[in-house]
């Protein structure tokens, strides 16, 4: 269950599930939320603000079934700090087509979400996805690299420079669907399914 904005109200995790059957023990619920946050301090604060009645219906989700927190994956926009607001600040001379940054725990709500599920003694209700640390290095692996249908969103436009670099929206955000999104899904399996070694 993945949210794509903000949410708009409280409990729209619980209202989703709602949507389908009676929640069972063979349900897995895998929530993702949070990836288009501005880098700025103030956006931590509202973060946490809408993540924690996520993490309440989380919850109470998680007494009857499997809840998993993948954790926000790492952006590469070709700036300072691999985000998109320094990225956008960029003049368009020093842009480029390719996502090459690498981005710092600066502003790391991934922490904050651990620290959360830890401190409130969720741990047997909340399973935590850890890919972030993993896929830091996988710049490479974003829609842009892979030449995949340039995004929607409204993101500055590359500019050519007589060299041939790509002209349209550069998506350093999203991964394609093979590589790195696979290795989040086998990590994701390890935890369902545990092997036991006798």
């Amino acid at each position: 269950m993945r949210m794509l904005s903000r949410p708009r109200g409280e409990h729209w995790l619980l209202k989703a599930a709602s949507d389908f059957n009676e929640t069972r023990a063979s349900d897995v619920f895998v929530v993702n939320f949070g990836g288009h946050y501005h880098d700025i301090p103030e956006d931590d604060e509202e973060f946490k603000t809408d993540m924690i009645p996520v993490l309440q219906d989380m919850a109470v989700l998680g007494q009857n079934a499997t809840v998993i927190w993948r954790e926000i994956a790492p952006t590469h926009f070709p700036a300072a700090n691999g985000s998109y607001d320094s990225y956008a600040d960029l003049d368009a001379k020093d842009l480029t087509p390719r996502c090459t940054g690498t981005p710092p725990k600066v502003f790391d709500r991934n922490e904050w979400v651990e620290n959360y599920v830890r401190d409130n003694g969720l741990e047997d209700r909340i399973k935590l996805l850890r890919i972030y640390d993993m896929s830091v290095p996988r710049g490479a692996a974003h829609h842009t690299c892979h030449f995949a249908p340039p995004s929607t969103m409204k993101q500055p436009r590359m500019r050519n420079d007589g060299r041939g670099a790509a002209s349209g929206p550069i998506d350093c955000r999203h991964w394609s669907e093979t590589g790195v999104v696979e290795e989040w899904n086998t990590l994701m399996l390890n935890h369902l399914c545990p092997i036991e070694i006798e």
